[in-house]
């Protein structure tokens, strides 16, 4: 937090009266991540610096969305309003850097008895929103693709534990991961109409020549330096079979490695982020890094340091950012505490 270290900035001219935006990116940061903004001018009179945008508070406004009660979901510029029982998937923009983002609605879908949204969602290629709804009393998944050109169902049988996107795995296809109990299903949406979807294979323990397959989360990841992309499954079979918790992959492009990871049977694990050579883990316990290429090497997160109590704790990845979420509970009190855990750079 001390030694921060900058590259090279150019001067920014401001003309009185006006505002200018002085980007400061990753190539701005030689080191540290203590950062903080502040700005001088000769006349101090002229020159006034508030916050840096990332501190600035923006409104945001869904269209035919007046009851702002319910659950909320983002991805990107895709947003979901889940209140009184109905779905508003929203399209949204922001004109600049602290301003507020309006929202347009594409459209809506009106939950059935027993149904329950999915946890997350996504954002698919030429505008497409993907979302999926359990029913445990069918003993269904509905995935919902919502675009301007309308709302497609695709009803998967069975209860989904987790969804991952791969976009563009081909020219014109995009991929989903559907986790559910013992399988792991590849769908592909055609990226041109979101009404095609066809099943490109299931995963099963034979596919990785185990005994169990036990999926509970899957992540995608694409290495910008190697044309490589996974599939990133975490297996926990802790359920009265046979104790195993693994890492395993599966290669979206054509020339990947496959690797898997035996995890610590010390405690069981429940998330992970999969950043480019490192998998945080997330136990009820601990959280750790490891790398992929399983070469031994572990990188321990110290959260005891902020006391959090770990039970009580969600965390969210951003691994186009390098970065994971970790949101707990201060032990012993109602006190929320937000960390932020540098991804793939355990190896450092």
């Amino acid at each position: 937090m001390k030694n921060i270290a900058w590259n090279t900035i150019a001067d920014s001219q401001v003309t009185a009266g006006q505002s200018e935006i002085l980007p400061i990116d990753s190539k701005s940061i030689k080191s540290g991540n203590g950062l903080s903004v502040s700005a001088k001018s000769l006349n101090e009179n002229v020159l006034t610096i508030d916050k840096a945008f990332y501190g600035a508070m923006v409104a945001i406004d869904f269209e035919g969305v007046t009851d702002l009660t319910g659950n909320f979901y983002f991805d990107g510029n895709s947003a979901v309003v889940e209140n009184n029982r109905k779905l508003s998937f929203q399209t949204c923009t922001q004109d600049g850097p602290g301003k507020n983002v309006s929202c347009k609605a594409l459209g809506a879908y009106s939950l059935k008895s027993g149904d329950v949204m999915g946890e997350k969602i996504f954002s698919l290629t030429n505008g497409v929103i993907l979302a999926w709804v359990t029913n445990f009393s069918a003993n269904r998944t509905t995935l919902l693709a919502v675009n301007q050109n309308g709302l497609h169902a695709f009803v998967h049988p069975g209860i989904v534990l987790d969804v991952a996107k791969y976009l563009k795995a081909t020219a014109s296809l995009d991929y989903i991961a559907v986790a559910e109990d013992n399988a792991v299903v590849i769908l592909a949406v055609n990226i041109n109409d979101s009404t095609e979807w066809q099943v490109i294979t299931t995963l099963t323990a034979t596919n990785f020549d185990e005994t169990d397959f036990c999926p509970v989360e899957i992540r995608s990841q694409k290495l910008s330096a190697h044309p490589w992309g996974w599939f990133i499954i975490l297996s926990n079979c802790n359920n009265g079979k046979n104790y195993s918790q693994e890492i395993f992959t599966w290669a979206v492009t054509k020339d990947s490695p496959t690797p898997s990871l035996p995890l610590s049977s010390f405690d069981s694990p429940r998330n992970i982020c999969a950043f480019m050579r490192e998998i945080l883990v997330v136990t009820h316990e601990r959280v750790y890094g490891v790398s992929i290429a399983d070469d031994l090497n572990y990188w321990s997160v110290p959260l005891s340091t902020f006391n959090i109590d770990i039970d009580r704790s969600q965390v969210y990845c951003l691994e186009s950012q390098n970065l994971a979420i970790f949101i707990g509970y201060v032990k012993g009190s109602n006190q929320r505490a937000s960390v932020f855990i540098r991804g793939n750079n355990g190896y450092h």
